[in-house]
C-alpha cells in the first residue's frame, strides 16, 4: 500500500487499485503489465512522480503522469519497499537476508548484507535520515533493527508488551526518525523511537479492532495514518488527526474512516507458495520453545490446507 495527496493505492492481484482516502470510494485501476499475481510492496516517489511495485521477482516502476509508462528489471526474492532521500528504491530481499539500493533506472548502487544469526528474512526496510536503516524481520526471534550501511546492527527491538514480537512487517518513519510497525501476528500498530528503546502501542478505536495490519502509510503533513489488513474485513482503514508529540505518534481526535477492498484477492496474497516454505520453516523453529502460541500456529496451518 501507498499514498499520494488523498489517493491510496493498493495491490490487489495484478493491478494497483488507487481509492479516494476522503470519499473513502475506488476510482480507478492502475495497470502493470507484467506485475506477478503477488505484489509485497508499493512505493510512491514524488521526485519521479512514479509507484514502484515489488513482486518477489521484479520491481515495477509506473509513471504517474497520465502515460503509466512502465519500467521493469529484476530483483532477486524483492519483499518490501521504499524510497530514501536520494530517491533510490530500497528492497528487503527475505531469503538472501539482504537489503539492496537500486536507483529508479534499475541500477544496484550497494547490497547490505545482515547477518542471519541477527537479521534473518527481512522484509521491510527504510532508510532514515541519519543514513541507517531501519529493517523489520519475521525470524526466530522477530523484531525491529537499525543497521548501518555495513550492516551492522545499532540498535535492536524484539519486544512488545513483554511479549516476543513473531510477525513485524511494514514500516512508517516520520520526518524525526521515530517509527510505526505494523505487527501482523499481534494486531497491532507500535509506536517506536529513533533508538528503539521506547515503544508504545498505538490505540485506536476500531470496529472489529484491527485485524493482521499488513500495510502501512503515513501521510505526515495531512495528519494521516493509512492501516491496511490483511485479515478479518480486509480493509485500509484511514486515521486522521495523526501527529508526533513528545517522539510518539498519537490520535488527537477518534476520526477514522475505510476503504473496502473490490475483492478477496488481496486477502490470498499474505499466504503463497513463498510464505507457506517461510512460515513453515520459522513456526518449526519458533514454536518449540514457545508452546503458548501452539493454538495460533493450529489455526494458522488450518487456514493453508
Amino acid at each position: 500500500m501507498a499514498s499520494l495527496g488523498d489517493e491510496v493505492f493498493v495491490s490487489n492481484g495484478q493491478h494497483i487499485e488507487v481509492y479516494d482516502a476522503t470519499k473513502f470510494v475506488f476510482q480507478y485501476n492502475l495497470a502493470v503489465p507484467g506485475l506477478g499475481p503477488n505484489c509485497y510492496g508499493l512505493a510512491i516517489c514524488l521526485h519521479n512522480n512514479c509507484l514502484y511495485a515489488s513482486d518477489y521477482s521484479s520491481i515495477h516502476k509506473v509513471s504517474l503522469s497520465g502515460s503509466n509508462t512502465v519500467k521493469e528489471w529484476s530483483v532477486n526474492q524483492a519483499g518490501g519497499i521504499s524510497v530514501n532521500k536520494t530517491h533510490n528504491v530500497v528492497v528487503a530481499c527475505s531469503k538472501l537476508h539482504e537489503v539492496q539500493e537500486y536507483t529508479t533506472r534499475g541500477t544496484l548502487v550497494r547490497q547490505i548484507k545482515l547477518q542471519p544469526v541477527q537479521i534473518a528474512n527481512p522484509w521491510h526496510a527504510i532508510q532514515l535520515s541519519t543514513g541507517d536503516y531501519v529493517v523489520s524481520h519475521g525470524s526466530s526471534p522477530g523484531g525491529v533493527s537499525i543497521v548501518k550501511i555495513d550492516g551492522q546492527v545499532v540498535h535492536r527491538q524484539s519486544q512488545l508488551n513483554r511479549r516476543q514480537m513473531l510477525n513485524p512487517r511494514c514500516l512508517a518513519v516520520t520526518n524525526d526518525n521515530n517509527i510505526v510497525v505494523a505487527e501482523h501476528t499481534f494486531h497491532a500498530i507500535m509506536s517506536m523511537d529513533s533508538s528503539l528503546s521506547s515503544v508504545q502501542q498505538l490505540a485506536f478505536t476500531v470496529d472489529c479492532g484491527i485485524q493482521n495490519p499488513f500495510g502501512l502509510s503515513l501521510d505526515e503533513s495531512r495528519g494521516r495514518l493509512y492501516v491496511s489488513e490483511n485479515g478479518g474485513q480486509c480493509r485500509v482503514l484511514v486515521f486522521d488527526s495523526m501527529a508526533v508529540n513528545g517522539g510518539t505518534l498519537a490520535q488527537s481526535q477518534p476520526q477514522m474512516g475505510s476503504l473496502q477492498i473490490t475483492n478477496d484477492r488481496y486477502n490470498d496474497y499474505y499466504y503463497d507458495d513463498y510464505y507457506d516454505d517461510y512460515y513453515d520453516d520459522y513456526y518449526d523453529d519458533y514454536y518449540t520453545q514457545n508452546q503458548p502460541f501452539l493454538r495460533e500456529r493450529s489455526l494458522w496451518d488450518q487456514d493453508n490446507i
